[in-house]
């Protein structure tokens, strides 16, 4: 039956003049042979499309009309050319291209069957969309269906470290350790705190007529990242989404704010805090956190009041104590400022103390007294005596191991101590020990290089005697590699490469004399990094001596009754009492010599 183009007809361009089918869906009828009466094989095409677009039925989304489903009459009581150019008069109200041909032919052998085809629309800024043609006479539906739109994800967050506040750790004892309460979470540098995940777009629809249904876009997570951070952007491949990990670019407190019980979905705001102000330090606070009997904070620490308790406090930054350190161990990678201290306290940099007794001190840098030390033990590079609320600082029972001692007046009312340069001697021994070992290795594989030179001439020699002429060009450039070796005047890097590409290319025939070249390149090697390390060991030592040479000691005060100073170093001693003194008063200098070693000076017996 020959196909015809109904796109354009002129009857079916004017279907709303049409008035009989209002007669047609007034009916009801009463089963499906009274509804096949109402068609035949003579009813026009416009009939038919205007009975189809009444009977329509839409699904909707939103506002947006997702969908639309419409009875079609009974294929087999309809003229199917007719009922093919109702069709694409109803196409046409929806921008509908025609039909597919195989669903054409089908049609108009009147088969039965369910079609399903994505329809492309006739207008370039309308959408194609799903059309599915039922046949079946229990069915008999035209349905043109959009596509949903995807709504975007709402932006979200990942958090990375432990938010949550712990009521502390109970002990098989059932006491409870307070050290495990972790109220301000700690991160170190570098640490990726969160991940903020970025809100997505989302995907457009198309509505039943092909226009476009926009999406809802998802909102970004609402959060106020504060300060400390470093941002790094990156790709979810699995989730689809762009996010942002925020890192410290510090060690610190992670402080959140949050909107309702404390949920990561809750945080509003979060920042890192590199600084904490606490009353006290002992068994009842709950801002710091660490393993039984110790407490740690990644960040700098002000103390209102006192550090107390049988136990360690590490800081990772600087402390400042306006109260009494007593803890076990208190040690800071920062300054420390306290007013007192007992037992022992350790400084990655300076540390500054108004009174301490009974304690040890140890400074990575410098160590500044302020007002008195009593049975102490003090170890830093320099020790500063600077009196502050009192005219002199009160020394007793204390002894202590610098490389520069300055400062006063002291009041020494019994023995102190001093060992000068200890640290800086000892490690002048060390470095000569072991330039001395590289010394006789340097020997050793040096004469070992030699020995290989001769091995590796003598195998040349027997080379030449027993190789074919063609192999007999190598020997010069064999002569010139262990000669480049022996003198190691050229990079190793070069020496490698070009004995790698002449065994690449020819060492099938120099086997044993390429291995033997390895060799020596092993060898040089090892010789060219003994000599490096001897050259490192020399600029160390020189830094030594020089330090040496500037060992000093610089202390002014008064001698009580009982009253000694001893200063030791490099093996000699000089000591001052009221026995040996002229007057209660003194001034001491301690200088290094480099040809003669240590002189002491008292000024006050000059």
């Amino acid at each position: 039956m020959p196909q015809e183009n109904f796109d354009d007809s002129p009857v079916l361009d004017d279907l709303d003049s049409y008035t009989g089918i209002d007669d047609i869906h007034d009916e009801e009828f009463e089963d499906d042979e009274e509804l096949e009466e109402a068609f035949s094989e003579s009813t026009p095409p416009e009939k038919i499309a205007r009975w189809i677009l009444e009977s329509g039925e839409s699904l909707k989304y939103g506002s947006d009309i997702l969908a639309v489903t419409m009875d079609l009459p009974p294929i087999n009581r309809v003229n199917p050319e007719n009922f093919l150019a109702a069709l694409q008069a109803v196409f046409k109200e929806f921008s509908i291209n025609q039909l597919p041909e195989d669903v054409r032919e089908n049609i108009l052998k009147r088969e039965f069957d369910n079609f399903e085809f994505i329809a492309s629309a006739r207008e370039k800024h309308l959408q194609p969309r799903q059309v599915e043609v039922n046949t079946f006479p229990e069915i008999s539906t035209l349905t043109i269906r959009g596509v949903e739109p995807s709504d975007g994800n709402d932006g979200s967050i990942e958090v990375f470290f432990d938010f949550h506040v712990h009521p502390g750790k109970y002990l098989p004892d059932g006491s409870i350790d307070f050290t495990e309460i972790n109220r301000f979470p700690q991160v170190g540098e570098d640490y990726c705190v969160f991940r903020i995940y970025q809100p997505t777009p989302g995907s457009e629809g198309t509505d039943a007529y092909g226009l476009r249904i926009s999406p809802k876009a998802g909102v970004p997570f609402p959060i106020k990242p504060g300060e400390g951070f470093r941002v790094e952007n990156g790709y979810d491949e699995e989730r689809k989404e762009h996010y942002q990990d925020f890192f410290c670019k510090k060690a610190g407190i992670v402080v959140c704010e949050f909107e309702g019980p404390p949920d990561p979905m809750n945080i509003r705001a979060i920042s890192i805090r590199n600084e904490i102000v606490v009353k006290d330090i002992d068994f009842t606070t709950g801002s710091l956190k660490g393993q039984a009997g110790e407490l740690r904070c990644k960040a700098n620490v002000m103390v209102e009041g006192d550090i107390r308790g049988h136990f360690s406090v590490v800081i990772d930054g600087a402390l400042n104590v306006k109260g009494a350190v007593e803890g076990a161990t208190v040690d800071a990678t920062g300054p420390v400022v306290a007013s007192f201290v007992r037992n022992f306290l350790r400084s990655g940099s300076n540390m500054e103390i108004g009174s301490a007794r009974n304690a040890t001190l140890i400074a990575n840098e410098t160590a500044t007294i302020k007002r008195e030390l009593a049975e102490c033990q003090i170890k830093a590079p320099r020790v500063i005596f600077d009196p502050h609320g009192s005219p002199e600082i009160m020394v007793g029972r204390t002894s202590v191991e610098s490389d520069a001692v300055t400062g006063g007046p002291l009041n020494v009312r019994n023995i102190f101590e001093m060992e000068i340069g200890k640290r800086l001697f000892e490690t002048r021994t060390l470095l000569e020990r072991q330039y001395a070992e590289l010394e006789e290795e340097t020997t050793r594989t040096a004469a070992n290089l030699r020995d290989r030179g001769a091995v590796m001439g003598q195998k040349l020699k027997l080379a030449s005697s027993i190789l074919s002429d063609e192999q007999k060009k190598f020997i010069p450039v064999l002569k010139q590699f262990a000669t480049m070796i022996l003198l190691g005047k050229i990079p190793l890097g070069k020496i490698k490469e070009r004995v790698k590409n002449f065994e690449k290319n020819y060492g099938a025939d120099f086997r044993g004399i390429v291995k033997h070249l390895k060799l020596m390149v092993d060898i040089q090697e090892k010789l060219t990094q003994t000599l490096e390390k001897k050259e490192q060991l020399i600029n160390q030592k020189e830094q030594v001596e020089a330090a040496i040479n500037g060992l000093v000691v610089d202390i002014s005060g008064r001698l009580a009754s009982a009253g000694q100073v001893i200063i030791r170093c490099e093996g000699r001693e000089n000591r001052l009492s009221l026995k040996t003194a002229k007057t209660e008063t003194f001034h001491l200098i301690m200088k290094y010599d480099p040809r003669n070693g240590p002189y002491f000076v008292n000024k006050e017996q000059e």
